[in-house]
């Protein structure tokens, strides 16, 4: 065990965190988060309750800011979460937790950098009757093409896109256009459209009604490998 308390701050001016046994994803969250100033801004000027997350979200962003140790530590964030000693072992996925953290703040100003409006349309082909619902989200979730043979993952497809290392790469943008594109519903998910009084393969469309300060995306890399009957993970280098 390292007493974080006699090493001093590095001299490139940037304060680690300490891993509690498995709680990297949540490290590089904060680091992110708390690195951002005006979300740092907006975080530090919210009324918290002593032991709440939003509290402690703010003890350990000034600790990043100000501390003079090597690191700092995560723990009173993750009591504020009401973990207990093993859960920080335990390996979580960084969208919910990201996802979690935002959710858990006590006002509207920080997570409002986040927030988008996004509305889901379904038209029917046949009488192009059409519905929507309006949802507001702090994430969009992008698919990545597979550009890998089942067989090894690490071998690209005769089509794949390569970079100059010979990785496989997608461009974000197109991530993003495919993402807006409109799709067909297949025969096993018809929408029950009123006006034709049938059921019928629609056409199932997304608009972001409101972009947010901050667009937080996601990148799709598990996918369900049929030939081994598993989830595998895509290593695709994603570019701007």
């Amino acid at each position: 065990v390292v007493d974080s308390s006699v090493l001093g701050r590095p001299e490139h001016g940037h304060v680690g965190i300490w891993n509690q046994g498995a709680t990297c994803y949540l490290n590089s969250i904060t680091q992110a988060l708390c690195s951002d100033i005006e979300f740092r801004n907006a975080l530090f000027a919210l009324d918290a309750e002593d032991g709440s997350v939003t509290k402690e979200l703010q003890r350990l962003c000034a600790q990043l800011n100000n501390s003079d140790q090597l690191a700092v530590s995560t723990k009173g964030l993750t009591t504020a979460f009401g973990w207990k000693n093993g859960q920080a072992h335990e390996q979580h996925d960084a969208h919910e937790m990201f996802s979690l953290l935002i959710d858990s703040l006590s006002g509207e100003n920080a997570k409002s950098l986040f927030e988008a409006k996004v509305k889901d349309c379904l038209v029917c082909p046949t009488c192009t009757n059409a519905q929507s619902n309006a949802s507001s989200c702090y994430t969009i979730s992008v698919d990545i093409p597979d550009q890998t043979n089942t067989v090894a993952d690490t071998e690209p497809k005769d089509d794949a896109v390569l970079d100059n290392n010979g990785h496989t790469f997608s461009k974000l943008t197109e991530l993003l256009q495919s993402y807006y594109e409109p799709e067909e519903l297949d025969v096993d998910n018809k929408w029950n459209c009123e006006k034709c009084d049938a059921k019928v393969q629609a056409t199932k469309s997304q608009v972001m009604e409101t972009f947010p300060n901050k667009l937080m995306i996601q990148l799709k890399r598990f996918r369900f490998d049929p030939v081994r009957a598993k989830y595998v993970f895509d290593h695709t280098f994603c570019y701007i």
